[in-house]
């Protein structure tokens, strides 16, 4: 292994279940003592959702959003576009059904049962936002406190979903010196 990153993670459930928007306190609970009710609940929402979005209401309350929130549209891309990538940011997420979501939503509330004042690993490199509302920062800082070698790069200015526009620097701070150019 040449590099270890994490780019926007979710922390540990010991870290402070409290820190947690209080919809993923609850998905978690429900994933854990009735999953198969939280299944159910996801695909009734995002199937309602995804017939929704396609509404002319919606398509239009869609461009509008998009057109004052970012006046300036990324690459020429035309409203429609735009909107089918929004739109495909939201639901590719569940194109295998809700059980994906409901495992996540049970792995990052539970004990991950990893002692990481022994990760020996060095150097563990974290990078995350200090506005990001669903992954806290600090249940981040909390896990990279403990771990021996890591390193937490904070953006002051990003949420979990403008973390992408860091995604080239992460990644030439993941590729070794040698096989770099």
């Amino acid at each position: 292994m040449s590099a270890v990153g994490i780019l926007a993670g979710a922390g540990p459930s010991q870290a402070g279940r409290h820190q947690m928007p209080y919809l993923y306190q609850a998905s978690g609970v429900l994933a854990e003592r009735w999953p198969a009710g939280l299944r159910t609940i996801l695909s009734l929402v995002v199937g309602t959702l995804q017939k929704a979005a396609n509404t002319r209401i919606a398509t239009r309350w869609l461009d509008d959003y998009w057109g004052k929130s970012f006046p300036e549209k990324p690459q020429n891309l035309a409203v429609e576009e735009v909107r089918a990538i929004l739109l495909r940011m939201l639901f590719d997420g569940f194109a295998q059904g809700a059980q994906p979501a409901v495992q996540e939503a049970r792995l990052l509330s539970q004990d991950w049962g990893i002692p990481f004042e022994e990760v020996a690993y060095d150097k563990v490199q974290v990078w995350h936002g200090a506005r990001d509302k669903n992954a806290p920062l600090q249940m981040m800082q909390w896990m990279t406190d403990r771990l021996p070698h890591s390193v937490l790069k904070v953006y002051e200015n990003d949420t979990h979903f403008t973390m992408d526009q860091h995604l080239e620097a992460v990644l030439l701070a993941l590729v070794p010196e040698k096989t770099k150019g």
